[in-house]
């Protein structure tokens, strides 16, 4: 679905599982297909974009020549424009989620607390403390290589500063969706609400609805909360706002 400003829209084409955008562009993935590009109203698919990952989690595009994907089984691939290429984590666990601050930095996570880092030509693995097999990530954001936050269940918070990972005071909240431009102003799609993080601490700002699947943001006066049943809030600065339903459920 698309919203124009007013209304929402269906918009014909492929069944979207992954939806991502940078430099101005959307990009989509169908599975068993390959990767869409939304253009002029329309989706075109990207010649040779299929890939060996057949449960594909979580898209990052960097730009149309460099697209990260990561899945079960440890599966991560990399498309340069043209083709896709795996790159190896070296372990069996399921990857939920991908963040890059540019071709030679890219972080994946996933389930018990499984953590990568590339630097181009190598995965590492960060220190990290211990968790529980119970604890996995969901989501990945960062406002440049040295400010970035992994959120996912129980309230599972870390943050990494540039030198350590930290683990952040949460609550005891699912958190499935993460954004954020500026290091003060970070939101989190958790459950029955919205999560912020100010700078200094975070705090939970129930709205009495269904679990939030995911938020996505313009600017700090623009941010999106979507969630199941067709919820749909939208942040104008200074209040969440409920739109229009989209209809159905959006993850």
């Amino acid at each position: 679905v698309h919203f124009n400003g007013t209304t929402w829209t269906d918009v014909a084409g492929p069944t979207i599982r992954l939806l991502t955008g940078a430099s101005g562009e959307i990009f989509g993935w169908a599975s068993g297909i390959g990767m869409y590009r939304y253009s002029n109203g329309l989706w075109l698919l990207v010649p040779n974009s299929n890939t060996t990952i057949l449960n594909p989690n979580s898209m990052r595009v960097i730009s149309s020549m460099d697209v990260w994907m990561v899945g079960t089984q440890g599966k991560v691939a990399h498309w340069n424009g043209s083709s896709w290429s795996d790159i190896p984590l070296g372990i069996n666990a399921n990857m939920k989620a991908v963040w890059s601050s540019g071709p030679d930095d890219v972080l994946v996570a996933g389930y018990n607390g499984e953590m990568r880092r590339w630097n181009g030509s190598n995965w590492s693995a960060p220190q990290l403390n211990r968790y529980t097999d119970s604890n996995q990530f969901e989501a990945l954001v960062g406002t440049g290589p040295n400010d970035i936050w992994a959120v996912g269940s129980y309230g599972l918070i870390r943050h990494w500063d540039g030198v350590w990972w930290q683990t952040a005071s949460g609550f005891r909240k699912e958190i499935y969706g993460f954004w954020g431009s500026v290091p003060n102003q970070i939101w989190a799609a958790c459950t029955n609400g919205a999560c912020f993080w100010n700078g200094t601490s975070w705090s939970r700002q129930a709205m009495g609805v269904p679990p939030m699947a995911a938020v996505f943001g313009f600017n700090d006066n623009d941010v999106w909360l979507l969630g199941h049943i067709g919820s749909v809030f939208r942040w104008d600065g200074s209040s969440w706002v409920a739109e229009s339903s989209a209809g159905g459920t959006l993850s």
